[in-house]
């Protein structure tokens, strides 16, 4: 039996309160940038970030009796052992609420922090990159009902002359599912005399109902975008005139070779048209390799490289076939050997020079060229600050 007690917990929080507010700003500055730096690139969207919290007393005081900790300082060490790692023992210390529009913000969040993890720690944005762990409980969810996005991970405060390494959590949620813990955090949640008590299951059921008919509006929500998106992409490509555009560039190409750019890719190959001197859709489609091999391989070469990050002057180059470029004069294009030994030393400075096959190509699929393809589509419930 632990000696831990809730007051000992509260004593150490509120002596841990100056490097504990240091770390929830390092937090929401991070995930604050994470979010406008890669929204238009991972195509996602949110609409609020709540403020860093530390999770209360008596709920992490029950969580370390849980885990059977017998002093407060272990609450800040890798003591805990889970799937193999050692964790800390309150992985959500400090949280933050990110909320957003629907389930396709949330795979798309989701696509990005798991690629930026895979790319190794210089790239991680959110602080500590071994301490990173991902739990998506829409594909389990809780039997509440409870929903989310978890993205568990660290970040490093010194106060004086020592360190302090700080477990938090960040929940990304769809507004259906802020609605859901609004109306459901404090009634069930935390236990209480009331609804411990067997008769509540009653409440539990209803509230669990209620946790599945607004998964249901998310679901309708994702396939409304979907939707919207293909038929948009439609109207686009059909109504498209001869400027070079990233609309216009992406039609051209997925017109003669099958291939469909992503929206980012698009806007790099139109700019790249341009400074090449290709000014009319026309003359781009007549300088695209008719039969399609030349993207072909240049597809196929990027697959064989997923963590590759190449300039869009191959990809242009690829798409035009034995077509030259001007290396030289106005619409001179840094030359890929230089410019691939430039990114091999530091991160792109220039969002022109950066693409990633993964987001920016998708291979070619049976569906007709006319058709619009759609867009690619146990941790304790955290709570409501």
């Amino acid at each position: 039996m632990t000696d831990l007690t809730e007051e000992l917990v509260r004593d150490w929080l509120e002596g841990k309160e100056k490097v504990l507010d240091r770390a929830k700003d390092q937090i929401g500055r991070r995930v604050e940038a994470f979010l406008s730096d890669w929204d238009l690139t991972w195509e996602f969207s949110h609409e609020g970030i709540d403020k860093a919290r530390v999770k209360d007393a008596p709920r992490v005081h029950r969580k370390a009796v849980r885990r059977g900790l017998s002093n407060c300082d272990q609450l800040l060490e890798r003591c805990y052992e889970k799937d193999g790692r050692k964790r800390f023992p309150v992985h959500d210390l400090l949280g933050v609420r990110v909320l957003v529009r629907s389930l396709n913000d949330v795979a798309a969040v989701r696509r990005a922090i798991e690629d930026f993890h895979a790319s190794g720690a210089y790239m991680y944005p959110l602080g500590n990159h071994d301490d990173f762990d991902l739990e998506d409980v829409n594909e389990g969810p809780r039997k509440s009902g409870y929903r989310a996005l978890h993205i568990d991970g660290s970040v490093t405060e010194r106060e004086s002359d020592s360190d302090f390494t700080i477990p938090f959590e960040v929940q990304i949620k769809t507004l259906a599912q802020h609605v859901y813990g609004q109306h459901t955090h404090d009634e069930a949640y935390v236990l209480d005399a009331v609804n411990a008590d067997v008769r509540y299951q009653t409440v539990r059921g209803l509230q669990h109902a209620l946790a599945e008919e607004l998964n249901g509006v998310d679901l309708l929500l994702a396939q409304i975008e979907d939707a919207a998106d293909a038929i948009r992409d439609d109207i686009e490509r059909r109504e498209v005139g001869e400027e070079i555009t990233p609309t216009s560039v992406s039609n051209s190409v997925r017109a003669t070779t099958g291939i469909k750019l992503r929206e980012s890719g698009a806007v790099h190959l139109s700019e790249l048209a341009l400074r090449a001197g290709i000014t009319t859709t026309s003359d781009f489609k007549e300088l695209i390799d008719p039969a399609g091999e030349a993207a072909e391989a240049f597809g196929a070469r990027f697959r064989a490289h997923r963590r590759r990050i190449a300039s869009p002057r191959e990809l242009l180059l690829g798409l035009l076939g034995d077509s030259d470029l001007p290396d030289e004069g106005p619409g001179a294009i840094t030359p890929t050997d230089e410019l691939e030994e430039a990114l091999s030393q530091r991160p792109p400075a220039n969002a022109l020079d950066e693409f990633d096959p993964d987001e920016d190509l998708v291979l070619p699929t049976e569906a007709p060229p006319n058709e619009a393809a759609p867009d690619d589509g146990a941790h304790e419930e955290p709570p409501t600050p």
